[in-house]
């Protein structure tokens, strides 16, 4: 249920900032200079890009600080700014520039990912439920939002939501068994017993050779203890192996 997590604000911010190698001056996002030289808000951001990427985070950040005193209106700083600051655990102050971000332009969906994702590591899940909405209507095929509204969903007990959110998810990567087990557990959890043998049956063609029936001391949660309680309650076992095996009454 921590899928979503395992990123964070300078790779989801990433499109905003320089990530050039060859030449000094690109940027992806923001203003470059095309009349002689760097303005001193451009100078101080890339520099404090080099300082970054060599690991000094206090001396990155007092840079990409200096390029918004300069230029309120320089993204690919104020992105830069935010990241480094998340990275160095400080959350409030990112989501500060990220707002500033938001209010500039509340049509880019990493901004919204990042502020749910800083909404929800400062224990305001309402919040970032909102940011993470926002940013999947912006970009529908932006997964990470939809991994962590159903995160939020399964800890407030809200079942058909993470159910909603995790069909959505295993549309968009389909060949992702974990994904399917654990959308099957959630339905199992909602008391849909004929969808999640649905969901597992999928499950079992795509990797009958992981599944193993004489599980009924697993746990719960686990997706093959959950499957021996499916096959249980509902009265039902497999008798045939392979990419054929089916779900049949006894």
């Amino acid at each position: 249920m921590g899928r979503g997590l395992d990123c964070d604000l300078r790779e989801i911010l990433r499109p905003f900032y320089w990530q050039g190698h060859q030449d000094n001056t690109e940027l992806s996002q923001g203003d470059t200079c095309d009349y002689g030289g760097p303005t001193p808000s451009e100078s101080s951001f890339l520099a404090g890009l080099e300082h970054w990427r060599e690991g000094r985070c206090d001396q990155a950040r007092e840079l990409f600080s200096r390029s918004c005193g300069h230029d309120h209106h320089n993204v690919a700083a104020r992105a830069a700014l935010a990241a480094v600051l998340g990275e160095q655990g400080l959350t409030a102050n990112a989501l500060e520039q990220l707002r500033v971000l938001d209010r500039s332009d509340a049509e880019q969906p990493a901004v919204q990912l990042a502020m749910g994702y800083c909404y929800e590591k400062l224990a305001n899940p309402t919040a970032a439920t909102v940011h993470f909405r926002r940013a999947s209507s912006l970009d529908e095929t932006l997964v990470s939002a939809r991994f962590r509204l159903g995160a939020i969903a399964i800890q407030a007990d809200k079942m058909d939501e993470a159910i909603d959110q995790y069909t959505h998810i295993c549309h968009a990567i389909p060949e992702d068994t974990w994904l399917r087990s654990t959308l099957a557990n959630l339905q199992f959890r909602a008391g849909q017993y004929d969808q999640a043998v649905e969901t597992f049956q999928t499950v079992l063609a795509m990797e009958p050779e992981n599944w193993h029936w004489r599980t009924s001391g697993l746990p719960h949660w686990s997706p093959r203890g959950t499957c021996a309680k499916l096959l249980n309650s509902r009265g039902i076992r497999s008798r045939s192996k392979g990419l054929s095996r089916t779900f049949t009454s006894e």
